[in-house]
């Protein structure tokens, strides 16, 4: 018997569909935790860094415009 080439079997396919999904479902529960760990301290930087900038961004006007006579 030859081996069929260029032929899909469904066994084939249902098995490739399961392979997705356990993949799918265990890389959720395995990277889970960790990914929301990275995304959070991700989110500090980011408000870290857009605070300090809008403050270095308030000194500089404050400093760069001139005092107000009154």
């Amino acid at each position: 018997m030859r081996p069929r080439r260029g032929r899909v079997d469904g066994i084939m396919i249902f098995n490739g569909m399961v392979a997705v999904a356990v993949g799918a479902i265990s890389g959720r529960y395995i990277f889970k935790q960790p990914l929301e760990d990275y995304w959070k301290q991700k989110a500090a930087e980011q408000a870290a860094s857009s605070s300090a900038s809008t403050t270095n961004s308030q000194t500089q006007q404050q400093q760069s415009s001139p005092p107000s006579k009154t």
